[in-house]
């Protein structure tokens, strides 16, 4: 059972319905790595076996919450971060078929392809998105890590750092 169905998906961050097929597999590698990555793998191991739960729908859905300041706080809870990160991993790839003669490039007549600077730009946003909406599940987690015992708070996980790949720098 998906996490998040493309009708949620297209709810935060549309993609093509022309590649439905493709989704769950896109949805799949999306919670296998980047989601396992912020939240670790005891963590995704618990969502994926019971999400349907009460504790763990007050983390994939929207949920009000009183920060570590004593502010009433909403975060967009795990649904909205995944739809995020799916459209990141999609956009990535989307315009590319793997064919019997080996990978390929769309190109039609009645349209441009768009240059692969603008696509790192499109994915780094998405992804800066969902850290960004990450960071207040992260936080409603760490208050209620009684709640969520497989969630590992005060463990040294690499932190999750969205990458720029081919970017030189520019000297001034």
């Amino acid at each position: 059972m998906p996490l998040i169905t493309l009708q949620q998906q297209q709810q935060f961050k549309p993609i093509s319905l022309n590649n439905a097929l493709e989704y769950n597999q896109i949805e799949t590698e999306t919670v296998e790595k980047d989601l396992t990555e912020l939240l670790g793998a005891a963590m995704v191991a618990a969502l994926l076996k019971a999400p349907t739960s009460e504790r763990m729908l007050n983390i994939l859905n929207e949920k009000e919450f009183e920060d570590t300041s004593g502010n009433t706080v909403i975060h967009k809870g795990l649904t909205s971060v995944l739809a995020y990160l799916i459209y990141a991993r999609y956009i990535a790839g989307s315009s590319i078929k793997d064919t019997m003669t080996g990978l390929v490039k769309k190109n039609r007549q009645e349209s441009e392809n768009v240059s692969d600077g603008a696509i790192r730009v499109l994915r780094q946003e998405a992804r800066d998105v969902a850290v960004a909406k990450f960071q207040l599940v992260k936080e409603y987690l760490s208050m209620n890590s009684n709640t969520y015992p497989e969630w590992e708070c005060g463990s040294n996980r690499r932190q999750f750092k969205p990458r720029m790949i081919n970017l030189r720098k520019t000297y001034y």
